[in-house]
């Protein structure tokens, strides 16, 4: 298992930049958070810590990584959403002719 220490000392060096690098793809302080707080999990999760030397840029791609997951999601349900509601409003017209005819 990783040391809390050495997960500590990553998240005091490279949060305040990697939560600037979030919010600036995901413009909402809420899901840069999660994005964030998502890299960390997933790092203790994986029981292995990038080298010294590579830790911020390995920290700033996950986060990169995880936000653009994110938005592709995102687009992906407003999509869905999109359709549905035509779909919806669609069906409505057609009830609506029906109770005319």
């Amino acid at each position: 298992m990783i040391d809390k220490k050495n997960i500590h000392k990553l998240f005091c060096l490279h949060y305040s930049e990697m939560i600037h690098l979030a919010k600036t793809l995901l413009y909402d302080d809420e899901e840069a958070e999660d994005a964030v707080q998502d890299v960390f999990a997933r790092l203790i999760e994986s029981d292995i810590l990038p080298a010294d030397d590579k830790a911020k840029a390995y920290l700033m791609t996950a986060v990169r990584n995880g936000c653009i997951n994110r938005i592709k999601q995102k687009t992906l349900a407003e999509q869905f959403r999109e359709l549905y509601s035509l779909d919806a409003v669609s069906d409505w017209q057609h009830a609506e002719q029906r109770m005319t005819n």
